[in-house]
């Protein structure tokens, strides 16, 4: 029970009990005066019956019951010093005093009691208020503890509760404007860096074949590295759109159940000429074919990046494999080469945005593999590799069942 409400309780109970002990007191008192006055009218009758032997007991009761007053009566009480403002007789005047005390005793007492309620509560609420105080100025420092041993459930402890909630939501917002900040400034730097190169190296080559004494040899071998160079470009801004629209949570994937054996043949069908110009084989493992909830356009899109990835870093008569196998927990795919492998220096960051490794090409950009990870893992996937130098690569990608349920059941 909430602390106001405990306070609350008490000031009921404690006015029933009052109430009731004043009711009591005043029950007994007048009880008292009701049998001292029925004493007094017993002996005045008494006396009147001794003094006067001829009126009769109904005489007395019509007396006693009448409502007229005889003015001459009431002059002969005043003349014994008894008047209508006195109670009744003298002998009650005590009486009447006692009742009075007794009812102001017990009113003062219950004003004073409340009174001493009302002000702890109010120490208390000032107590508790100094103390949010001292709290709100802990969570301004950047101590965001709840501190347990002081979380009750009365109505300051729940502002608390909701202060601190408060701050957490705002404290979050303020980290990830930082931290969205800096990627913007990251990526902003990076696509200049990516773009300069290439665009200066085309810029110059439109100028060199501006010279109309240029050998028509030296031309062709400008434009096709000119076209070459746009085509690295177009993919980088392809690339970084699609990284862009991944990290604002832009991008809808339309799930619809896909067999693997569909995306496999189209990472073949699209890496097929880079892989025979560079003397790889890319083939398809002999595995069970299974289904994967997936959006097949973006998953076509990581799985290519991968095998291309793997094409470039694999020799002259090597290969690159794709398998899948399916449990009851996850569908993994394994794309494995039998290339330069990768070091343990570069394994840890293959996956970052602009990184290339020692033995990547010159025109890779490093980006590939970034927006990889960044689909699958959008997808409620999860992906990993390892890799041994000199012998090859193995990049392993599981889609869990609950993960994807989740993703594409709602």
């Amino acid at each position: 029970m909430k602390r106001s409400n405990k306070l609350i309780l008490i000031c009921l109970i404690f006015t029933v009990v009052i109430s009731f002990a004043a009711g009591i007191i005043t029950t007994v008192m007048l009880d008292s005066v009701k049998n001292e006055e029925y004493d007094t009218f017993c002996r005045i009758i008494s006396a009147v019956r001794e003094k006067n032997d001829d009126i009769s007991g109904q005489e007395i009761i019509e007396i006693l019951n009448t409502n007229e007053t005889d003015e001459e009566s009431v002059q002969l009480l005043r003349s014994y010093g008894i008047t209508k403002e006195d109670w009744t007789v003298f002998s009650n005047k005590s009486k009447s005093l006692q009742i009075g005390v007794s009812a102001g005793f017990v009113c003062l007492l219950s004003g004073l009691f409340l009174t001493m309620l009302f002000l702890l509560y109010n120490i208390m609420m000032r107590r508790k208020l100094r103390g949010l105080t001292k709290y709100v100025s802990r969570i301004n420092e950047g101590k965001y503890s709840l501190f347990p041993e002081q979380n009750t459930e009365d109505e300051s402890s729940s502002l608390q509760n909701e202060i601190y909630k408060t701050t957490v939501v705002l404290r979050e917002q303020s980290e990830n404007a930082k931290k969205s900040g800096i990627m913007l400034k990251d990526s902003i730097s990076d696509i200049s860096h990516q773009l300069k190169t290439p665009l200066t190296s085309i810029t110059l080559m439109l100028d060199s074949i501006a010279d109309e004494d240029m050998p028509p040899e030296l031309r062709k071998k400008f434009i096709r590295d000119i076209r070459i160079q746009t085509g690295h470009i177009s993919f980088l801004i392809r690339s970084l759109l699609a990284l862009s629209r991944l990290d604002a949570d832009a991008i809808d994937f339309h799930n619809e159940k896909t067999p693997v054996s569909l995306l496999f043949g189209s990472c073949v069908n699209a890496t097929e000429i880079m892989a025979e110009l560079m003397g790889v084989s890319v083939k398809i493992d002999d595995s069970d074919d299974c289904e994967i909830l997936c959006d097949r356009k973006w998953t076509e899109e990581a799985l290519i990046n991968i095998v291309k990835n793997c094409i470039e870093h694999t020799g002259e008569g090597g290969t690159v494999s794709l398998s899948v196998s399916d449990n009851k927990l996850y569908t993994k795919i394994v794309i494995r080469d039998t290339g330069c492998g990768i070091s343990k220096e570069d394994i840890r960051h293959i996956f970052e945005r602009f990184y290339t490794s020692g033995n990547s090409d010159k025109e890779s950009i490093g980006i590939g593999l970034a927006l990889s990870k960044a689909i699958i893992e959008r997808q409620g996937g999860y992906i990993s590799v390892s890799s041994e130098p000199g012998v090859g690569s193995e990049f392993i990608i599981r889609f869990f069942r609950n993960k994807m349920d989740n993703t594409y059941g709602n």
